[in-house]
């Protein structure tokens, strides 16, 4: 109902050594000072998550970009796999290791993000999970942000996919308080 979302594929480890691959549209900045980021993490009461389990027994994690040449096989990720089955290996993504951070990261990802959980948020009304991580790696290539175009892709729902393209770009809003006394 809210419109197109970003989506990410998440990576986790499981104390067997088990890297875990979700995909989520619920990605959001937090702040900045310290610099957090967050997802929902659906409800745990009916079937298991890898996920969430995984964060629960180490708390690194990667957030990944979804780009349109990679969408078929980042789409597989939200299949119910045993918890002994990586989805690298399953969805054909190949893990790549920056700074010797502990999760993998998705390598055909161009926004590459290793956090740390400082927070697991239980949503009483539903039973969801709002994990809260601190940034601690960030790979993005230094032309992202100029690019007029994109490979990016956003979601409605849970299998409806987007291209995202740039519009503009709007010059920042400042208002002088002195004209709004």
């Amino acid at each position: 109902m809210p419109g197109i979302k970003s989506i990410n594929l998440i990576v986790s480890k499981s104390q067997s050594g088990i890297n875990n691959i979700s995909l989520v549209n619920s990605v959001s900045h937090v702040g900045s000072d310290p610099p957090l980021m967050a997802f929902i993490n659906r409800p745990d009461r009916t079937v298991k998550r890898d996920t969430l389990n995984n964060l629960i027994d180490n708390p690194f994690f990667t957030i990944n970009s979804v780009e349109k040449e990679k969408l078929k096989n980042a789409h597989l990720t939200s299949g119910k796999y045993a918890a002994n089955i990586s989805e690298f290996k399953s969805c054909k993504l190949k893990e790549h290791y920056i700074d010797n951070f502990p999760i993998p990261f998705v390598f055909s990802s161009r926004v590459k993000i290793g956090l740390e959980v400082v927070e697991k948020i239980k949503i009483k009304s539903n039973g969801s999970w709002l994990i809260i991580g601190l940034i601690k790696v960030i790979d993005i290539p230094s032309n992202y942000l100029s690019k007029d175009k994109d490979n990016s892709i956003g979601s409605i729902g849970l299998n409806t996919y987007y291209e995202v393209n740039k519009l503009c770009e709007l010059e920042y809003v400042r208002v002088d308080t002195d004209l709004n006394s």
